[in-house]
This record gives C-alpha cells, structure tokens and sequence, in this order.
C-alpha cells in the first residue's frame, strides 16, 4: 500500500527536476527584454551578429549611438547570479530582434541584509545586468564606425 504513494512523490520529485532543468537555462535578457516604442522607420537589416559594446557608463553611450544614427530597439534588465554565458545570451537575444549593435553592463557587489551595497558582509555576489539593443534606419556613412571606449569594460 504505501509504494503506491511513494512512486508518485518520486515520479512528482523528478518531474519538478526536469521542470526545473528545462525552465533553470532560459535566457534572462530574452526573459526580461521590453521593446521600445517604435517611433522610428523600417530597420536596415543587421549582420548576422550583432556588435558587441561592453559599457561603464550607459547613458552616456547611448547618446553617442544616436547620435551616431543608431535607434533603440529595446532593453533587458535584471538581477542574478555570475552568469559565464552572459555575452552569448545579450547577442542571441540582439540577434532575436534585428539589433546591429547590443550595449552591455554587467556590475557585481555584495549585498547587505536589506538589499543594499555593502562590501563587508559575504554574502554571495549578486549582479546588475543591462543591455539595450540598437538598430539603424539608414546606412552608416562611409568610414564612420562605433569602437568600444578604452576602459569601458
């Protein structure tokens, strides 16, 4: 009688695991990715694989990408652990919605009790991941090209 039961935890047990394996290498830029508004005409196609740009600061690189012609497509933000697989992730996803240039920043620390920074307390490393995905809707001019900033990574 009770091996009935226990065969049923065991099968519920290894269904949750498959679930789990399944669901546990998503990836997060694609998971937490949201569009910008469209205000801007077709794109021209992108390469094949989109440009990877390392970023320390953002906000600041991305006032040169438009400046530079480039358009917003989307962003992806979130939270996590140390992730090997983050560069590849950013550019699958860059590639998933027509990107010729994926900026990245990923920033480590160690977090206290309440969430806040706090360099004293081991805790594990949590970090901060962003990416925005940029297009373009004219050719670039001859000659011009967008070069990772000295000390950016």
């Amino acid at each position: 009688m009770l091996r009935r039961p226990l065969n049923r935890l065991l099968a519920l047990i290894a269904g949750l695991g498959s679930l789990y394996l399944l669901t546990g290498c998503a990836n997060e830029f694609a998971r937490f990715y949201k569009p910008a508004p469209a205000d801007y005409g077709p794109l021209i196609v992108a390469p094949a694989t989109p440009q990877l740009l390392w970023s320390g600061h953002p906000d600041a690189d991305a006032k040169q990408l438009a400046e530079a012609g480039y358009v917003l497509i989307g962003t992806s933000s979130f939270h996590g652990g140390p992730d090997p697989q983050c560069e590849k992730e950013a550019l699958a996803q860059g590639k998933s919605v027509g990107a010729a240039i994926v900026l990245l920043k990923v920033e480590f620390g160690f977090m206290g009790s309440h969430g806040r920074h706090n360099s004293q307390v081991d805790e594990p490393a949590t970090g901060e991941f962003f990416a925005s995905y940029w297009g373009r809707t004219t050719p670039a001019p001859p000659g011009s090209s967008i070069r990772q900033v000295p000390g950016d990574r």
